[in-house]
């Protein structure tokens, strides 16, 4: 299996597409420009373990020097009533700081499963529809919460949240690729490794569908004494010669089929 190369920056490179949520478009511009350049940036990661099931989260955001920070996104209006949050005066299951908890819990199982230890791994949310003038005092959120009118100031806010979020947990040292981990598991391309005899014989039936009009042609010259097939390097005469004289012995015809080189004849 062929990943893509992993660099510093955020992925995908190529952008967001125009269905994914205008909260997570207007993160993802944001952090296009506030991204340090030697840290790492992955869109909607969804992780697999036995233990916790399915888990995904909006950001994941890597320093290779410090850690992981799993950032949550809303959109709309937030608010907390009475120890519940609200979204646009919508009752939310879990808290958005529950819901990222919940990922890194994910994530650090994960990296259990291929025997890696990772760095610490904390979370995070932003609200980028709501101004937060005032962060949270609920003792678990307060400095962890990235606001509207926070974003022109991205850069700055980030190295502060992360380094809040990742703090209550003990530094660690790591063993494994974790960055390179993180991109297999994000993996925004998978290319499947072939062996040459697959691929030869892929290349071989596209080229007989492609021939499919000139071996029609030829067909209903089979009667003919002599038949003359004229093309280039790599254009399938070999294959037509092949096919036609299966065809020929099928009919129960005596059938040579001669070539130029001994290594082909051997193929053949």
């Amino acid at each position: 299996m062929s990943i893509q190369k992993c660099m510093p920056g955020l992925y995908p490179a190529r952008g967001l597409d125009y269905d994914c949520p205008i909260s997570e478009r207007k993160i993802y511009d944001a952090l296009e420009k506030a991204l340090p350049k030697n840290w790492y940036g992955w869109h909607s990661l969804k992780v697999r373990t036995e233990r916790f099931g399915i888990a995904e989260t909006d950001f994941v955001i890597a320093d290779p020097n410090q850690g992981i920070l799993v950032l949550e996104v809303k959109g709309g209006f937030l608010e907390k009533w009475d120890g519940h949050w609200y979204q646009n005066d919508h009752l939310l299951g879990k808290s958005p700081l529950e819901q990222a908890k919940g990922f890194c819990r994910g994530l650090v199982s994960k990296f259990r499963e291929r025997e890696i230890v990772p760095p610490r791994i904390g979370p995070a949310v932003c609200f980028c529809d709501t101004t937060v003038e005032d962060q949270p005092t609920q003792a678990d959120l307060e400095g962890l919460v990235i606001g509207l009118n926070h974003l022109p100031y991205l850069h700055e806010m980030l190295h502060s949240v992360f380094i809040k979020a990742i703090s209550p947990f003990r530094e660690k040292k790591t063993s494994g690729n974790w960055i390179k981990a993180l991109h297999e598991m994000w993996c925004e391309s998978w290319v499947p490794e072939m062996r040459l005899s697959i691929v030869a014989k892929k290349d071989e039936e596209r080229r007989i569908r492609l021939d499919k009009d000139q071996f029609s042609a030829l067909w209903s010259l089979r009667e003919n004494d002599m038949v003359l097939v004229k093309g280039g390097a790599g254009t399938g005469k070999t294959l037509l010669a092949r096919e036609l004289a299966k065809c020929e012995a099928k009919d129960g015809r005596r059938v040579l089929l001669l070539c130029f080189t001994d290594a082909l004849g051997s193929e053949l």
